[in-house]
């Protein structure tokens, strides 16, 4: 008998938990909506002496008024002056590091058509370019400015480095790390970069020399440790290889390099709900290991808000960082009283959680280590339990498939069982039904429930097993 492959569960986006947030964290939810979009408005002249040059105005209805106040403060010192570069790179840095990207990219190219000295502006504007993604030919100009103003600022040279690798120019990294390095002898970022860069072109001895210094710098995320474990294994170091590769599995996920041009961008957030806007698109755009950063800054700010922690979960576990997730989802668990009051936040707060739990469990089969599998199964099935209502048919599905995979096909089936209960339209839950019913050899229970799937999807594999089951 042929074996039926169960389909893998759906992997929960976070639309359903951004939904939550919507609808009960109001300290962002009036910010999100209002920061997502920009226009320009013509301000009147009064006293205040105007620009050839319109100075853009974000829209910051329904902003707190403390941030609508500092930029108002900063976006009038600009119209007073707009010849002064300052004025515009201090607009540019307070719209950067509140995610208006837009903005703050017309006013950094601003700054720099004004001062062509100052090699601030221009590698502003690489970095903010860098993290949208849209364009990295427009990133490494703007490095390739700000390097040729001021030569001896070693990120720079690191982020100059980082794009062309990006683009495969695979000469032009190594030069700008080499000369990051000259700079910065010490430099982590540098090395690790140019470790792995040296590992990515087939050198790995090299690549163990710089990828050993840089972690001996403190450079101890996942992705470095990696990289030399890699590096070790080509050069057939395989007890070294697997002493660093275990390291790698616990260790941190995001690698942050010492920059303080950033680290003034990144000071001047001084609302949470900005922070808390910017790492939600951090996360959306799938930039993980920034997101996860950012909801760092944002559980610091905001310790009672129980979706922070939750939206940092699901951003280490895309980046299969399993440890880290959990103890972000224990902690937004933990803090799921603060919307015991109202009963329909509680329950889309709830309903987040199990979405979160059924990821967790989809992901660990394919990601984690036959224990974090066990103790994900063990965690769902106790929580399940207790929290009945909240598993959904996705849910149960899930389960089902984990527990079919371990072997354990009759409790599988249970579950599976289980998800076309809830909803009897559930196709994956009834050809899961009927893989499962056949891998317990009852081929002929199986055609009833693959005819119910393929009356759903014609085109689905319930149809096409069905049809090879009754000879078509």
């Amino acid at each position: 008998m042929n074996r039926v492959r169960h389909n893998q569960s759906d992997t929960p986006d976070t639309a359903r938990m951004r939904s939550g947030v919507v609808r009960t964290l109001v300290i962002a939810v009036l910010v999100i909506a209002g920061l997502a979009a920009f226009y320009v408005v013509p301000r009147q002249a009064s006293s205040i002496v105007s620009s050839a040059v319109e100075v853009p105005q974000p829209n910051l209805e329904g902003v707190d008024q403390e941030l609508v106040a500092t930029f108002n403060q900063v976006r009038d010192a600009v119209v007073r002056e707009p010849e002064n570069d300052e004025r515009w790179g201090a607009f540019a840095m307070l719209c950067d590091a509140h995610g208006l990207y837009d903005v703050a990219k017309r006013c950094y190219q601003r700054a720099r058509a004004l001062d062509k000295v100052d090699f601030r502006w221009a590698y502003h504007e690489g970095c903010l370019l860098s993290t949208q993604g849209e364009n990295p030919g427009a990133a490494i100009k703007a490095y390739e400015e700000a390097v040729r103003l001021r030569n001896d600022f070693a990120p720079a040279h690191v982020r100059l480095a980082i794009q062309e690798t990006l683009r495969g120019n695979y000469v032009n990294a190594r030069l700008a790390y080499r000369k990051a390095l000259s700079i910065e002898p010490e430099s982590a970022a540098a090395l690790r970069g140019l470790g792995q860069l040296e590992l990515a072109t087939d050198n790995p001895e090299a690549a163990v020399t710089y990828l050993e210094r840089a972690v001996g710098r403190n450079a101890v995320d996942r992705g470095t440790l990696s990289s030399l474990a890699q590096a070790y294994l080509r050069l057939g170091r395989e007890s070294d290889a697997d002493t660093v590769a275990t390291r790698a599995q616990s260790a941190p996920s995001h690698f942050e390099m010492e920059d303080p041009e950033r680290a003034r961008v990144e000071r001047l957030s001084v609302n949470p709900a900005s922070v808390y806007a910017r790492a939600k698109q951090l996360l959306d755009n799938g930039d993980f290991a920034q997101a996860v950063s950012k909801f760092t800054d944002v559980r610091r700010m905001l310790p009672r808000d129980p979706y922070a922690p939750l939206f940092q979960a699901v951003a280490y576990l895309k980046l299969g960082s399993f440890t880290e997730s959990r103890q972000a989802f224990e902690a937004a668990a933990s803090l799921k009283s603060e919307l015991e009051s109202a009963d329909q936040a509680y329950r889309l707060f709830m309903e987040a959680l199990w979405d979160y739990r059924t990821q967790y469990l989809g992901t660990a089969w394919y990601k984690a280590t036959p224990d974090v599998v066990q103790e994900a199964l063990s965690d769902f099935s106790q929580a399940a339990a207790t929290e009945p209502e909240y598993v959904g048919p996705r849910g149960f599905l899930t389960w089902g498939t984990t527990l079919c995979r371990m072997g354990r096909l009759e409790e599988g089936l249970a579950k599976f069982r289980e998800s076309v209960r809830l909803d009897p339209q559930y196709e994956k839950g009834l050809y899961n039904i009927g893989a499962t019913l056949e891998e317990l050899g009852r081929p002929q229970e199986a055609v009833d429930y693959y005819r119910k799937a393929a009356s759903l999807n014609p085109r689905g594999n319930s149809a096409i097993r069905l049809s090879q089951l009754t000879n078509g």
